[in-house]
């Protein structure tokens, strides 16, 4: 509670589970933080984790920490319990910090250290986590749908990759792609300009910069206009009866905490 009161810039607390006491203990703190000018994010399971017994219980006590000003971000398949405040100090052990009832023997580790927090901030891409909602790209640029951090198999080592909860969207990109800007998708390892062609007889985004550049044609490239006007007519047609996809629909939205089947541009 005295690091939360100390607090000057802002909160990040990462707790996969949340009851109802724990947070009873913890919201006017949150709320006078927050309303003090922290930045205060709480980053949980989704609800589509959560049992079925459960989802509402989840969705109100999620409710009331968006009410007092907290900026919640959803984590598929989080373990992490962290705490962090400002740039120096770190919570980091085996309790939820959000359900912690005081009757286990779990514990947590409090760590006064730029270098220990810069170590673990820079491991979980924590800036990169919550710059998504800083800089206004928590939702999907195809269907305004939440965008959901998730953890997966990533060659490069990726804690996380970014995906749409419209299960019928499909829209997802690792870290390091930016998101569509102004509806035309980049090349992801460059950031140049993609023109439609094929990769290993596939449809492929081959990049304008470099040949060797490119990426799979998804159902989500699909609902963009400009990306549409690159394909030739009959290729564009066949792409549309294999996706299943044609002509975004205006308003045409769904919402649903399904991941997609695969993830990030290779």
């Amino acid at each position: 509670m005295p690091d939360l009161t100390r607090a000057r810039r802002r909160i990040v607390i990462y707790s996969p589970f949340i009851t109802e006491a724990r947070l009873h203990l913890l919201t006017s703190q949150l709320r006078a933080v927050a309303e003090s000018g922290v930045s205060v994010y709480v980053v949980t399971r989704t609800l589509g984790e959560r049992g079925k017994r459960e989802a509402a219980r989840y969705a109100r006590l999620e409710q009331a920490l968006t009410e007092v000003g907290v900026i919640l971000i959803h984590k598929r398949n989080m373990h992490e319990k962290l705490v962090f405040i400002d740039d120096r100090i770190l919570w980091v052990g085996s309790l939820n910090p959000l359900s912690f009832a005081g009757d286990t023997q779990e514990h947590m580790e409090r760590r006064v250290s730029h270098k220990v927090f810069s170590d673990y901030a820079r491991k979980l891409r924590l800036d990169d986590l919550v710059g998504a909602y800083d800089q206004g790209d928590s939702t999907c640029p195809l269907c305004q749908s939440e965008m959901i951090a998730a953890e997966g198999r990533d060659p490069r080592g990726l804690p996380f990759y970014w995906y749409c909860a419209n299960s019928r969207c499909d829209y997802s990109r690792d870290i390091d792609t930016p998101p569509p800007s102004g509806g035309v998708i980049d090349c992801p390892t460059c950031g140049a300009d993609v023109e439609y062609g094929e990769w290993g007889a596939k449809p492929a985004w081959r990049c304008s910069a470099n040949r060797h550049h490119h990426q799979k044609v998804r159902p989500a490239h699909l609902r963009l206009p400009k990306m549409r006007a690159l394909i030739p007519p009959r290729e564009l047609a066949r792409l549309d009866k294999q996706f299943r996809t044609g002509p975004p629909r205006s308003g045409q939205q769904e919402s649903g905490p399904q991941a997609p089947l695969d993830f990030a541009p290779q």
